[in-house]
């Protein structure tokens, strides 16, 4: 593989590290809990559309069908759901002239 691709593949694996592997149970009422779950979920989604093999491949079925499984339940919790949370995101970022330097983005 390309020294740039071995780059990237380390890059995710830290990345991958750092917001942990599996959670032992959903816990709802710890908001710091969720978004981690959120931004691993999200994490995931990316490296599976632009840094896996089957990405590359354009093979990204099964992977895609894992990925729901093991991230359907934050994926619809109410309030914090992903798409409540991006609805939020971006309405709120629509304020803003350079929406890249808000915390949030």
């Amino acid at each position: 593989a390309p020294d740039w691709w071995m780059t990237v593949l380390q890059y995710t694996n830290r990345v991958s590290a750092v917001l942990g592997t599996k959670c032992e149970r959903l816990d709802l009422e710890d908001s710091g809990a969720v978004t981690l779950l959120l931004q691993r979920a999200a994490w995931e989604l990316v490296e599976i559309v632009l840094v896996n093999k089957g990405a590359v491949d354009g093979l990204i079925t099964e992977d895609l069908a894992l990925w729901l499984e093991r991230n359907s339940a934050i994926l619809a919790v109410e309030e914090r759901s992903a798409a409540n949370l991006q609805r939020a995101v971006l309405d709120g970022l629509s304020e803003y002239d350079a929406p890249e330097n808000v915390p949030d983005y």
